[in-house]
């Protein structure tokens, strides 16, 4: 996957499964369809699927497959949060992946609060403190900003 194929998923996903108010440009939905933006074969298929007839369970399933594979996890850390947290949220993302999904989170362009999230993730599962570390994380998680 390349630097647009990253950006016209991050696009698609918030602005349709986060609500944000971000939209996809004539550009991208063109650049998409004529296939010279490539992404896997699932998640495209999903994103087809999504595009033409608006299916959420598709979109839901494209955003589970990009934060399970780190799609964009160290190109966009911000993102990924947002995505992990939402699908958290939404009882998309089981507990048990969780500390593993955002403690191979890129710390390069995260605020405070997401560098730390990161980080605190990556420490309590290198101890094997799940509990705990669930404990502490998902609160922090829960707060981070949409």
């Amino acid at each position: 996957m390349e630097q647009h194929d990253y950006r016209f998923l991050t696009d698609l996903l918030e602005s349709t499964l986060l609500g944000a108010t971000k939209r996809l440009t004539p550009h991208q939905l063109n650049a998409y369809w004529s296939g010279s933006i490539k992404v896997p074969l699932g998640i495209e298929r999903d994103i087809d699927a999504y595009l033409s007839q608006p299916e959420p369970e598709a979109l839901i399933r494209a955003a589970v497959w990009i934060v399970r594979n780190h799609a964009v996890s160290s190109h966009d850390p911000g993102f990924h949060l947002r995505i992990v947290r939402w699908l958290f949220e939404h009882d998309r993302l089981d507990r048990s992946e969780l500390l593993e999904l955002l403690a191979l989170t890129s710390t390069h362009s995260l605020d405070e609060a997401g560098r730390l999230i990161a980080w605190e993730s990556a420490h309590m599962l290198g101890e094997g403190r799940l509990e705990e570390g669930w404990e502490l994380v998902i609160p922090m998680l829960l707060a981070y900003p949409s």
